[in-house]
C-alpha cells in the first residue's frame, strides 16, 4: 500500500512528529509512506527522511504548488491520500481526485477546532459541503473536534492522536526518580502564536518564580511573550528555549502548561500525561477531552486562577495508567483500517 500525506508547512508540530513515531508501525504493515509538504526554517523534512519517509517539497504556495502535488501524485500511483492540512481544503481535493483519476481512496482528518467566524465560517461550510463527497473517510482527534465538525453536517469517525513510545518510558523513569528538593520547572511545548497565548503561562510562572523550559519556533511570538521570555532568560530561569526534543526535559520537568484559546487535541499535552506530568489547562475549545482525567487542572484564562493552579499542583507519582490509549501502535491500527476501506 502506497499512502501520501499531504502536509501545509513541514515543522516539529503535533502532526509531524506523530508521523516520525507512526513509521515503524506503518513499515511493519507494508505501508510505503510518502509526505507531501512546503518547505520552512526548521527543515524538519530531513527528520520524517530519516524515520523512512518519502519528501516531496514544494517552495511555492501558489499555483506552482499544485502542479508540484499534481506530478507527484501522478508519479506516485498512490493507493491513499490523507489529507491533514487545513488550506484549500476544497482544491486540494480535487486536485487529488484529478490527478489520480479517483483512484486514490482519500482520508481527511481535521486536526483543530477551528473557530471560525464571519466569511471563513462561510467558506469553510461551503468547502465541506463540495469537497467531502469526494473524502472516503473524516477523522477527527478528540471529542472536541467531531462535536464542533458536526456542526458542518459530517460525522467524523474518532482516531485519538498519539505519542512516540519513548515518552512511555519517560513515565517509567519518573516513577522510578528518587524524590528531592530540585526548584519546579514549568514547560511549555508548542509553536508561538496568539492562539497558543503562552504569555499566560510566562507570567504564572514568573509570579511563582520557578524556571521554565520553552519548546518551540518563536517567529510567531507576540510582543509580550516575547518580551517575557527575554525578560526570564535574562534572570537566568529559561533552562530551555528553541526546538528541542520535548522528552529530555519531560524527565526533569515538575509539570506542563497549555493556556491555548483553541486546541484539537494537543498532541504535546498527550505526550505530557503519558510522561507522567501534572498540567494545567485552559477551559477552552479543543481541550475538554482532557477534563477529568489524572493530573490534569482546568482553569479560565485568567492570570490569578492560573497562579494558584500551578501552586496547588500535586507532585506526587503519576497515576499508574490513563483511561485513554495514546500509544502509536493503536493510532496506526485504527488508520490502517480506515485506509484498507
Amino acid at each position: 500500500m502506497r499512502v501520501l500525506h499531504i502536509l501545509g508547512p513541514i515543522r516539529p508540530s503535533g502532526m509531524e512528529r506523530m508521523l516520525v513515531s507512526a513509521a515503524p508501525y506503518f513499515a511493519a504493515a507494508g505501508v510505503e509512506s510518502h509526505v507531501f509538504g512546503r518547505t520552512d526554517a526548521a527543515n524538519y523534512s530531513e527528520r520524517l527522511r530519516e524515520a523512512g519517509y518519502v519528501v516531496h517539497m514544494t517552495s511555492s504556495q501558489g499555483m506552482g504548488s499544485w502542479r508540484d502535488l499534481a506530478r507527484t501524485l501522478r508519479r506516485g500511483r498512490f493507493d491513499v491520500v490523507h489529507i491533514h492540512t487545513e488550506g484549500k481544503y476544497l482544491a486540494t481535493v480535487l486536485a487529488v481526485v484529478l490527478a489520480s483519476r479517483g483512484r486514490a481512496r482519500i482520508v481527511r482528518t481535521v486536526h483543530n477546532v477551528f473557530n471560525a467566524q464571519g466569511l471563513w465560517l462561510f467558506k469553510r461550510r461551503l468547502q465541506a459541503t463540495l469537497a467531502d463527497p469526494f473524502v472516503h473517510v473524516v477523522v477527527a482527534p478528540s471529542d472536541d473536534v467531531v462535536r464542533h465538525e458536526r456542526m458542518f453536517g459530517r460525522r467524523p469517525r474518532l482516531i485519538y492522536n498519539w505519542v512516540d513510545d519513548e515518552f512511555f518510558d519517560v513515565r517509567r523513569r519518573r516513577r522510578n526518580r528518587e524524590e528531592g528538593a530540585s526548584p519546579a520547572v514549568g514547560l511549555i511545548v508548542g509553536n508561538c502564536s496568539e492562539v497558543k497565548r503562552h504569555e499566560l503561562a510566562l507570567e504564572a510562572v514568573s509570579r511563582l518564580g520557578h524556571s521554565v523550559a520553552h519548546l518551540g519556533i518563536e517567529t510567531s511570538a507576540s510582543q509580550q511573550e516575547a518580551v517575557l521570555l527575554d525578560k526570564l532568560d535574562q534572570a537566568g530561569v529559561v533552562l530551555v528555549r528553541g526546538v528541542g526534543d520535548p522528552a529530555l526535559i519531560m524527565s526533569t520537568a515538575s509539570y506542563f502548561l497549555m493556556p491555548s484559546v483553541w486546541e484539537g487535541m494537543g498532541v504535546a499535552l498527550a505526550e505530557a500525561l503519558v510522561a507522567g506530568l501534572p498540567a494545567v489547562v485552559s477551559d477552552s475549545p479543543g481541550l475538554q477531552w482532557s477534563k477529568g482525567l489524572p493530573g490534569v487542572s482546568m482553569v479560565p484564562p485568567l492570570i490569578d486562577e492560573w497562579t494558584a493552579a500551578i501552586d496547588e499542583l500535586d507532585s506526587g507519582p503519576a497515576p499508574a495508567a490513563l483511561p485513554i490509549d495514546f500509544s502509536a501502535s493503536r493510532g496506526v491500527s485504527e488508520y490502517l483500517s480506515i485506509y484498507a476501506g
